[in-house]
């Protein structure tokens, strides 16, 4: 497994929800750190939709 992206966003309650809206439209390759960070990995299905989730939901890429 590879990070090919980073996202944080500025509270751990928004990266909740942006994992909980990842889950619901892909099946894994994105992890939660123990912060406020989202984790797109190799096994996405799709990265660039990942990221246009996590952005559209507060996120930042690092």
């Amino acid at each position: 497994m590879q990070i090919v992206s980073i996202y944080k966003f500025k509270n751990p309650e928004s990266a909740d929800d942006a994992l909980e809206a990842l889950w619901r439209r892909l099946c894994g390759g994105f992890e939660r750190s123990a912060g406020s960070e989202i984790w797109i990995t190799s096994f996405c299905d799709d990265v660039y939709l990942a990221g246009q989730i996590c952005q559209s939901l507060g996120g930042v890429a690092k």
